[in-house]
């Protein structure tokens, strides 16, 4: 099995922390909220990046195989994606906000909730 492993992610203020990052883990160390910009970690010895300008949200998958990034905006310009990532950063899966469902233009947002 290829697996993910010491998720960091990249804050804009250039500081790296081990992932996941929540409210609790920030208060502890005096710092506020911040854009996440990147998100890095090793699989088989190496270090794997995803970056996202915009700004990104990360976490391991189940099962520790994938990356799964919420990008406030894509590459592309697409405004707002699921990226579901291998463990060696190739991407396996992007799914954009906007769909179509019958024909009809949907606009969502993904996100995650914090417990």
């Amino acid at each position: 099995m290829v697996a993910v492993k010491n998720l960091r992610v990249v804050r804009l203020d250039g500081r790296v922390i081990e992932a996941p990052v929540t409210f609790e883990k920030l208060k502890t160390r005096g710092l506020a909220p911040e854009r996440t910009i990147a998100a890095e970690w090793e699989c088989n010895g190496h270090t794997v990046a995803r970056r996202a300008p915009k700004g990104m949200r990360a976490r391991v998958a189940e099962g520790g195989e994938l990356v799964v990034v919420i990008e406030d905006e894509t590459d592309s310009g697409v405004k707002g994606a699921l990226c579901v990532i291998n463990a060696d950063g190739t991407l396996r899966l992007v799914v954009p906000n906007e769909q179509v469902i019958n024909g009809r233009v949907a606009h969502g947002e993904f996100c995650w909730f914090e417990l």
